[in-house]
């Protein structure tokens, strides 16, 4: 895989009120911002604000195991990459997964992130 970025950053647990501002610039910012799910209270602020994203419900709606949901994800969000690395560069070469809570509790699909991370070469930040 071609160099390029993607940034994981946290939710929280909570509304907007409980975002890191850090985490809320990133988000406001990003291109190209994927949502694990819609189903987080930030998530109606994002609608709010005009914040574009897609999110990976439908792919929970469709698989029958969560086994099968978190592989896919992650696939998706390297071939996001991969798309914006090839579409033209700094910014762009930038894909952001955003997560409920912190990402390093609980969150396969980080785990499945920062192992391939490792063994394809492209930059994973965790907010």
């Amino acid at each position: 895989m071609v160099a390029g970025k993607l940034t994981v950053v946290g939710l929280g647990y909570g509304d907007e009120q409980a975002l890191p501002l850090g985490n809320w610039r990133r988000l406001r910012t990003a291109r190209h911002l994927f949502l694990r799910t819609a189903h987080h209270p930030v998530v109606d602020f994002l609608r709010r604000e005009g914040i574009a994203f897609v999110s990976f419900d439908e792919v929970y709606d469709r698989a029958p195991r969560y086994e099968e949901v978190y592989p896919e994800i992650t696939e998706r969000l390297l071939a996001a990459l991969q798309a914006a690395i090839h579409s033209g560069t700094g910014a762009e070469a930038e894909v952001v997964y955003a997560v409920p809570g912190h990402p390093m509790v609980a969150e396969k699909t980080v785990q499945l992130l920062l192992e391939r991370a490792q063994q394809d070469g492209f930059q994973l930040e965790v907010l």
